[in-house]
């Protein structure tokens, strides 16, 4: 109890020892242990309410009134557009995490009187990253499969996203620290890391890359370091911008892939896709075939040659061309197969599709059991039907044996088959999801169509033919500007800046290391929104306005020594 003492200084009351613990324990369990955040936050929440009920409640200072006024009208607009707008089963259960953000003025009561330790709450951030970082590797490692991606008590996006915030307010520590505290520091943040790193969020290695590098560089202006050490880290800063440049360079390649697709479709008529119940179209047009061609994947120890032939008896499936894709296995050992471009997944998200070939060869739709495979086998050309079997790939899997070839040529089944196959990778279906978004905004940019209406406007869309099936089963746009402006319009656009701007002015005015560890947090957790929502989830709200209450109570060094916090003022009235 006395290294208690020593080390965090003494509570003045039980109660503001529970408040210690329970601020200490909130950012070590909120991301791996399931409603913790909720919990912790919700005893917050009452015991501010009491205080408001008993008149003990402490009047913050100018700065912070800022934070909590932007908290509560990012709520009230929410409110507004949901009954003025399309009220939905999603805008409902979005009012009841917006609630959070205004319940933070309670528990702000309460943050502001426990005057949390200085040492504590670094120890917290320091421990929260080994114990995030840890329940990672455990729960990678426990799979067995190996395909899991560490997602801690929600989902794995929000969980890389949130771990990368938290890591940035480890290494604002870690740069303002020395000796033993300097490494144990260093600990967390590795351990932050490594939970960003197994969740497989690269948006959240990008904010990390984009902060870090700011704190970085400000750090070096700011030290009295040698040459040679400035020069070692902006040579790190160097290299892990480098490695940002890599991370996105395959987005390079499905873009212009897209961009090419999109000008063969509008410069070839016979490409021009047909909906059932009229008969299908056949995609014979040479440059959509070398389209084809060059986003296949070839894969497997065989050789295979592919080109773009002559194929007489095409005209009879109603192809306008005789032109066909003609793959042929010449290893005479060892099997070859070729990954088809993905295309839209029609059928309520059953990925099936059709071919024209003829030759010998396995066809699947996606890697499925070689028992689920079509063996397909003709001397002339037919029309195949294939529906995948247990997977979930929108992609035509043809396996050639050796010394074995196959003709064969796309055909349309539904609209949109081919026109969207682009929006199949991650970062082409958010493309098609800021369209819709922006769209949606443009036919209601006041106050949007409502809280939750997103789904809504993306079906109707998909329905006009102006975006891909596939983003239908996404309730938001993957980027918290577009999707608050589709849904909340102009005044839902200036609350959520308020959420942003509020707390990073609190911090900057700070001028202390919780200041910047506060203006890094908000500044990755703004980085993070750009793809992907993190106040559509109740994790990240609460996530959100708890470490900024945390951050923004720690007591601070005054002009005249003595500590005092950077929230409050008393209230002797």
């Amino acid at each position: 109890m006395k290294l208690w003492k020593d080390t965090f200084g003494h509570a003045q009351s039980r109660w503001q020892l529970a408040g210690w613990l329970l601020a200490f324990a909130f950012p070590v369990l909120a991301l791996v242990v399931d409603k913790a955040a909720s919990t912790i936050y919700a005893i917050f929440f009452l015991a501010g309410l009491w205080l408001l009920v008993r008149r003990r409640v402490e009047r913050p200072d100018p700065l912070m009134q800022w934070v909590l006024v932007a908290f509560t009208a990012y709520f009230v607009v929410g409110v507004l557009s949901f009954f003025l707008g399309e009220q939905t089963r999603l805008g409902e259960k979005l009012l009841g995490r917006d609630i959070r953000f205004f319940g933070a003025v309670l528990c702000f009561a309460v943050v502001s009187m426990a005057t949390l330790p200085p040492r504590l709450l670094r120890l917290s951030f320091i421990v929260a990253g080994v114990v995030t970082g840890g329940g990672s590797l455990i729960e990678v490692i426990a799979d067995e499969s190996g395909h899991t991606r560490a997602s801690g008590e929600t989902i794995a996006i929000l969980f890389g996203h949130l771990s990368a915030a938290s890591a940035m307010i480890t290494a604002t520590f870690a740069l303002d620290s020395s000796g033993r505290r300097h490494i144990s520091v260093w600990l967390g943040f590795l351990g932050f890391m490594t939970a960003v790193i197994l969740s497989g969020t690269r948006g959240a290695l990008v904010s990390i890359l984009v902060v870090l590098a700011w704190l970085v560089v400000r750090w070096v202006a700011r030290s009295a370091a040698s040459s040679l050490r400035k020069t070692l880290i902006i040579s790190g800063v160097t290299v892990l911008t480098a490695v940002a440049a890599l991370l996105y360079s395959a987005s390079d390649r499905a873009t212009l892939l897209a961009n090419e697709f999109g000008r063969i479709i509008s410069s070839n008529s016979q490409l021009g896709e047909v909906a059932w119940p009229e008969p299908p179209a056949c995609l014979n047009s040479r440059n959509f075939l070398e389209w084809y061609l060059d986003a296949s994947e070839f894969q497997g120890r065989g050789e295979i040659r592919a080109s773009i032939t002559n194929a007489d008896g095409l005209a009879a499936f109603g192809c306008s061309h005789d032109f066909a894709i003609h793959l042929e296995n010449v290893s005479q050992h060892s099997l070859g197969w070729m990954y088809a471009p993905a295309r839209s997944i029609p059928f309520n998200n059953e990925p099936r599709g059709e071919i024209i070939a003829k030759g010998n060869a396995q066809i699947s739709m996606g890697d499925t059991p070689p028992e689920q495979r079509e063996e397909f086998d003709t001397e002339g050309f037919a029309r195949l039907k294939v529906v995948a079997a247990g997977a979930n790939d929108p992609r035509f899997l043809v396996i050639l044996e050796p010394d074995k070839e196959i003709k064969f040529v796309p055909f349309i089944t539904v609209t949109g088959e081919y026109e969207f196959s682009w929006t199949i990778s991650s970062i082409g279906a958010r493309l098609a999801m800021w369209k819709s978004a922006i769209a949606a905004f443009r036919a209601a940019p006041i106050l949007g169509r409502g809280a939750g209406s997103f789904p809504v406007s993306v079906g109707n869309f998909v329905a006009e033919g102006k975006v891909s099936p596939t983003i239908e089963k996404f309730d938001h746009a993957h980027n918290e500007i577009l999707n608050v402006a589709a849904e909340r319009g102009i005044l839902g656009l200036l609350t959520l800046f308020g959420v942003y701007a509020a707390p990073f002015w609190l911090f900057y005015r700070r001028r202390d290391a919780f200041g910047l560890a506060g203006m890094a947090f908000v500044a990755s957790i703004f980085l993070s929104g750009l793809t992907e929502t993190i106040f559509n989830h109740s994790l990240g709200i609460t996530y959100y306005c708890m470490l900024i209450l945390l951050l923004a109570s720690a007591p601070r060094e005054a002009v005249d020594g003595r500590e005092k916090s950077a929230i409050t003022t008393t209230n002797n009235a």
